[in-house]
């Protein structure tokens, strides 16, 4: 067999040399693609249940919103046994896409509406921004004689 023409004029010792330095960077090559890749999978699993933490608390966030929602169903207007019961079917199921004239929605709007939670303007004071989506922006305030057992209630204030 022929050897290449670069390594007719290497002795043999030297051909030895160079053959075991290739397996030696092979070796280092191998240990680095192992080592990169042994950081990534580490890297991977702490992003992945640093999320699944994350997640888990968002989760439970939403369910404890929903439950304390539940209590409230008895103070919402649909909910409620005085209205009447064919408004009230039409609420619930048509999403108010049977109604046809606009006293009958004005009717059901103001017995939505409560003259408690009315207070001037003067008396909010608007801070910084706390979020913001599709339907506008969310502020944090400060609503004064709102509340008769506080001077000061934290409110917030949503824009359109």
């Amino acid at each position: 067999s022929e050897r290449p023409l670069l390594l007719q004029n290497i002795s043999t010792s030297k051909r030895h040399y160079i053959s075991s330095r290739l397996s030696d960077e092979l070796i280092i090559l191998i240990d680095c693609i192992i080592g990169i890749s042994l950081f990534a999978c580490i890297f991977f699993l702490i992003y992945h249940f640093r999320n699944e933490k994350s997640l888990q608390q968002t989760l439970l966030a939403t369910r404890i919103l929903t439950t304390r929602g539940v209590s409230n169903l008895k103070n919402n207007q649909l909910y409620r046994s005085d209205i009447d019961p064919k408004i009230k079917k039409l609420l619930i199921e048509d999403n108010c896409h049977h109604f046809q004239t606009e006293g009958t929605i004005s009717t059901i709007i103001s017995s939505y509406y409560d003259d408690q939670c009315e207070f001037s303007r003067e008396n909010l004071a608007v801070g910084h921004l706390i979020g913001k989506g599709a339907f506008g922006f969310v502020y944090q305030g400060v609503a004064m004689g709102f509340n008769s057992k506080e001077k000061v209630t934290t409110v917030a204030i949503k824009t359109v």
